[in-house]
């Protein structure tokens, strides 16, 4: 597993050992970022929620392309060591990387915020609804920045655009792509402004 792009471009970044993280794929890493550079445009400056870590590769490779900072939640133990194995070997300071040890859905971020880029990679068991009231958390708290760019990577079966557009939300999706009838998918997404009814 390597960084595609950027600064530390070409770097090899450690994966969590056992079961129990799910790494994202080159192919769908490479499709993201494409994705969301398309959607957000440069990332240079960006705030970075990365809300189920792992090892860490999708906030970096978003600091690598110039994001400012980026937040890392993860409580998978094995996970954490090689985030933080990660973050060390890149010589990243704490301002611009911070881990913290949770579950993100049960403790919401408190600093990093506003947030203009949010990275969610949950494992399937969670509920898409339980991931949709984490980010309207984020909303309601002032921590998603106006026009922040929301990913969700999900199993390829589940209809998270669907679920989104039928929440009556003004939502704009910039990309929903799906990689194999039973493997993985990922949403990009934004909030709109309310538009006022012509007169």
């Amino acid at each position: 597993m390597r960084v595609i792009a950027g600064d530390f471009k070409g770097r090899n970044l450690k994966a969590p050992t056992g079961m129990d993280t799910r790494p994202t794929t080159d192919r769908v890493k490479e499709s993201f970022i494409s994705s969301l550079i398309s959607a957000y445009g440069s990332l240079e400056g960006a705030h970075v929620l990365d809300a189920f870590a792992g090892s860490g590769a999708l906030g970096i490779e978003c600091l690598s392309r110039g994001a400012e900072s980026a937040v890392f939640f993860e409580r998978d133990k094995a996970a954490l060591e090689a985030l933080r194995s990660n973050i060390d070997m890149l010589k990243l300071s704490q301002e611009r990387a911070r881990v913290r040890q949770a579950d993100v859905l049960a403790t919401p971020p408190v600093y990093g915020a506003p947030f203009d880029i949010v990275i969610l990679d949950p494992p399937y068991a969670y509920p898409t609804e339980e991931v949709w009231a984490f980010v309207q958390t984020l909303r309601e708290r002032g921590m998603l920045a106006p026009d922040a760019v929301i990913t969700y990577e999900h199993h390829s079966k589940v209809d998270v655009a669907g679920f989104i557009e039928q929440t009556g939300e003004s939502v704009e999706i910039h990309a929903n792509k799906i990689f194999g009838k039973s493997k993985v998918g990922f949403v990009l997404f934004s909030f709109q402004e309310d538009v006022e009814p012509a007169e």
